[in-house]
């Protein structure tokens, strides 16, 4: 279990958080840019001293402000990636990843054929793409023994290809390596492909924690550009590889998801944009859209502007961002029954 309660004051920002943790799994600190996520891991990793709290991970006290204890940086055994890998230029592949006195060499072997690097051993940084560098990297990490691994952002200043080409070695970290895994980033992709359990931060406070399933107000992330989202996990049934269309089973029935690909397992999860739902009154026939729901309001909610955000349930929660207008024409009222279409290019997997 990691168990986190913390406060610290930077002049006009300050930071005011409690969560907890599994002692497995990834979490996912998402937040906007400047909401305190970089700072939170780092008083985690000893690099930020906090005013006053605790700091737990599994049977170890690594910080409390009352009984006076701050167990050293390098006491820690946390291992930390950062957005760039920070490799040593003058060392090859081989002897970064061996840095440091508690790098564990019997591991090595295994290690490297995980991230998918052995055949970079003799090479120089100045020889690695981005990715690459980051795979030594948390490489590095990993053979330090950490009880835990935190990653600030780690695919920042990679490109779309390098950054799915991560994503799957770090997906696999925390079952190879019996670690849990503390991830800050403010990208959907990221969040939906990685959390096993989400915690929102903004303004220095946590927003919510749990599993990243139900409504969220644009995540606070830069991609969503601030738009309401509603969060699903899905059970993959089927993939028409002609059409490139998954049937994914949720708890409001099944979803059709446009995909390039197979998605390669039994598991997805899937934001939908309110402002990509559509409502009618009635179940329409004779359209494109496949994804048609009945479902019930529950609430409409003003934002700014002229539009108004309607909660549903269809069996989970579900978002639609509509004109006043059109609520006003329709009726639209809680308790009311309505059907949401939502298209299969829109959703966001």
């Amino acid at each position: 279990m990691i168990d986190v309660k913390l406060k610290k004051n930077l002049g006009a920002f300050s930071v005011d958080v409690e969560f907890s943790s599994g002692s497995t799994g990834i979490t996912v600190l998402a937040g906007p840019s400047g909401s305190g996520k970089t700072t939170i891991i780092n008083m985690i990793s000893g690099l930020l001293t906090p005013d006053r709290g605790r700091i737990f991970i599994g049977d170890r006290l690594l910080f409390d402000s009352e009984k006076k204890i701050n167990c050293p940086v390098e006491h820690r055994r946390c291992g930390y990636i950062f957005q760039d890998g920070r490799l040593f230029p003058h060392m090859n592949v081989r002897r970064n990843l061996l840095y440091g006195r508690h790098s564990d060499h019997s591991r090595l072997k295994e290690t490297v054929g995980i991230l998918g690097i052995e055949h970079l051993l003799e090479r120089m940084p100045g020889k690695l793409s981005g990715g690459e560098k980051q795979r030594v990297a948390i490489g590095r990490a990993l053979l330090m023994r950490p009880r835990i691994l935190l990653m600030d952002e780690p695919l920042a200043s990679l490109d779309p290809e390098r950054k799915e080409e991560l994503l799957s070695h770090i997906d696999i970290i925390p079952g190879q390596f019996g670690i849990p895994v503390f991830y800050v980033t403010h990208s959907i992709h990221e969040i939906l492909r990685l959390s096993d359990k989400l915690i929102r931060v903004e303004k220095g406070r946590v927003e919510s924690s749990g599993k990243p399933e139900g409504e969220y107000h644009g995540l606070g992330i830069s991609e969503g550009n601030g738009e309401y989202l509603s969060v699903f996990d899905c059970r993959i049934k089927s993939y028409d590889s002609e059409f490139g269309i998954i049937t994914a089973k949720f708890h409001g029935g099944n979803m059709r998801i446009l995909s390039d690909t197979h998605p390669g397992g039994t598991e997805a999860r899937v934001a939908i944009r309110a402002s990509d739902v559509t409502i009618s009154l009635d179940r329409p026939l004779n359209i494109s859209t496949t994804n048609i729901f009945r479902g019930k309001i529950l609430k409409l909610e003003n934002t700014d502007g002229h539009s108004l955000l309607v909660h549903c349930n269809i069996g989970a929660p579900l978002a639609a961002q509509v004109s006043r207008a059109s609520a006003v024409r329709l009726g639209l009222k809680p308790g009311k029954t309505v059907y949401l279409l939502v298209k299969v290019v829109s959703m966001i997997c």
